[in-house]
């Protein structure tokens, strides 16, 4: 089922407000270019809607209580930082970056949000846009850099290289903090795309708590499988390493993945342990009986005396005995 619009067509009481038109009169630059310089409108929070390609790869939202720090903060001093929006020809603005900024506004009861608002945006870019914002401007959890790099890649036609540079990705990879282990490095992005084919609850377990969590490489060798033997996976509900998960993926490749081989993987049958043998109690039953029986000057024999003696016992009582690997 789609989701619902944050704000409802119908709801909309626009009397023929035409925002391309109105971001038309913005100023511009002086060398006679029609784009707008960074100016900003104050746009009616009721004229806004989400942006409308999320399909089920939304960024996660803020915890309430972050959000409700936000609308505090938004009540006592505005929006500080400006939104983005795209302006669409039915007359509303698509939210590209600043969500959760626009909803404080509207939970803190204030009319208007200040925007920037960019014209004549194709949806590929729109898409982009929303993608490439989000991700390098947010704290992103594992999902998000999940949902996040499969928009750019497939609003871009099914690659990373924009306008055929991989400057993206470069981008990306110089943003990483240089006090963590590097989050985005080529290799690491097509692994996160990868991992969008995941079905959903293994997907929720990309930002799950230890031990139920997936890391990048067991979420990235599960992706590979199918989607009725992730969702037996799913359904088992049970620890999943890096190791585990690419033994499923190489017995996939090779077709020999099923249930059965699933739950050998993630439910081993525990081997018997052992019984336990007090050897010191043994022994001494053993010296006992030789020195009891068996007469001085034959004690040097006692050792070989003992191993036929087994030995004729074993062979009265196979089953008794251990079967050698031939």
């Amino acid at each position: 089922m789609a989701k619902k619009p944050f704000i409802d067509e119908e709801d909309l009481n626009l009397g023929g407000f035409d925002p391309i038109a109105a971001a038309g009169k913005l100023t511009t630059d002086i060398s006679g270019g029609k784009k707008p310089i960074n100016e900003y409108m104050e746009v009616p929070c009721d004229q806004i809607i989400e942006y409308q390609q999320k399909k089920d790869s939304d960024f996660r939202p803020y915890p309430d209580d972050k959000f409700q720090l936000l609308v505090d903060s938004v009540r006592e001093y505005g929006v500080i930082e400006a939104i983005t929006l795209r302006a669409l020809p039915n007359g509303r603005f698509e939210c590209l970056v600043g969500e959760h900024r626009w909803k404080a506004s509207v939970a803190a009861g204030r009319e208007t949000v200040p925007a920037h608002v960019i014209t004549n945006l194709s949806d590929t870019q729109a898409e982009e846009y929303f993608s490439i914002t989000n991700i390098l401007r947010r704290d992103t959890t594992m999902l998000d850099r999940v949902n996040g790099w499969w928009h750019i890649y497939h609003g871009n036609g099914d690659s990373l290289n924009l306008g055929g540079t991989s400057e993206l990705i470069d981008l990306a990879i110089e943003l990483t903090p240089s006090d963590k282990k590097p989050g985005y490095t080529k290799r690491h992005i097509y692994r996160y795309i990868k991992m969008h084919d995941l079905i959903p609850p293994l997907k929720d377990r990309l930002d799950a708590a230890f031990p139920k969590n997936l890391t990048l490489m067991a979420g990235y060798n599960l992706a590979s499988l199918s989607p009725e033997l992730q969702q037996v996976v799913a359904d088992m509900d049970k620890p999943v390493s890096e190791e585990k998960a690419k033994k499923m993926k190489e017995l996939f490749e090779i077709g020999d993945l099923n249930k059965e081989a699933i739950t050998a993987i993630l439910s081993p049958a525990k081997k018997q342990a052992a019984p336990s043998v007090n050897f010191r109690s043994l022994n001494k039953q053993i010296k006992k009986a030789v020195q009891e029986q068996l007469r001085p000057e034959h004690l040097p024999k006692a050792g070989k005396i003992f191993s036929d003696a087994l030995k004729e016992y074993l062979d009265k009582h196979p089953e008794l005995k251990i079967e050698k690997n031939k």
